[in-house]
């Protein structure tokens, strides 16, 4: 028995999609459940880290296995936590096909709360250019990145081009190979080359200290967390202001909730290397 061709087909996210916050707050959540277990003197802050971490990512698995982009004769329908957003065929224009801004284009802004939201939280963060910018900005655009591997090895480009054929020219697209990446400047070549050297002798200068015994392993650790922690806070504090400012509050709050976190770490570990430097003199 074959499926009905003018049936509604459903497409969720791809796999690395759906890992995508676990990639994000999978390593914090695991490092707060190291210093839980195995740290007496971070204990406390390992807890800490794992309760704000876990219920995010439960969030995250609930909010994603609603997220859908239904195909059917009619038009498309993208459902998702922003609300979510349609368009019949007819009023659909243009398909983009460029990896990472996949999407269709209608003619007429869209409609409902679903393209506003997209509109007002869209930004660079979200890999976003300046053409996906400008037609988010005027709600003339359904995102479909999330999706795009059903696009470009599924079944999602044989279902478009039969309900719309006006967008097959869009999808030959497809076709046409990436063009190859341009060779790196000599200025570019020179920087990498710098940038290795510094993390090869910053790593083996590391090790070397911490064979010095204890008291070199308590200089090492603490000056580079001293170092690493307000540089964490600084720059998770501004992309958690990116986001809430942007009201995309799913990864705002936790990314704020880390900032604190590394407030008070590097709190923690100044307070220690004075201790240091104090017993030092």
């Amino acid at each position: 028995m074959t499926a009905d061709p003018d049936s509604t087909r459903i497409y969720r996210i791809s796999i690395w999609r759906y890992l995508v916050m676990w990639w994000a707050l999978g390593p914090l959540l695991l490092l707060g459940l190291g210093l839980a277990l195995f740290s007496d003197e971070s204990g406390g802050a390992g807890v800490a880290i794992a309760l704000l971490m876990g219920p995010f990512l439960l969030l995250w698995h609930w909010l994603v296995r609603k997220a859908r982009l239904e195909v059917s004769a009619a038009g498309v329908r993208l459902l998702d936590f922003g609300g979510g957003c349609a368009a019949a065929w007819g009023d659909i224009v243009d398909l983009r096909v460029d990896r990472g801004h996949e999407g269709f284009i209608t003619a007429a802004p869209l409609e409902g709360k679903g393209a506003l939201h997209l509109a007002q939280t869209a930004g660079p963060m979200q890999m976003h250019d300046e053409r996906d910018l400008a037609l988010i900005g005027a709600r003339r655009f359904i995102p479909l990145k999330a999706f795009a591997f059903h696009l470009r090895r599924g079944d999602l480009r044989t279902v478009i081009g039969r309900h719309a054929p006006h967008l097959l020219p869009a999808l030959a697209a497809l076709d046409v190979p990436s063009a190859p990446k341009p060779p790196l400047t000599p200025a570019e070549r020179r920087r990498n080359g710098l940038l290795a050297l510094v993390v090869v002798a910053a790593i083996a200068g590391s090790f070397v200290l911490i064979a010095q015994g204890e008291r070199w392993q308590a200089w090492f650790f603490t000056a580079a967390y001293a170092i690493l922690d307000p540089l964490f806070a600084l720059t998770s504090g501004y992309y958690a202001w990116q986001l809430l400012k942007r009201k995309n509050w799913l990864l705002g709050v936790p990314v704020l909730l880390f900032a604190l976190v590394m407030v008070g770490w590097t709190a923690r570990n100044w307070t220690h290397l004075v201790d240091l430097l104090r017993g030092a003199q």
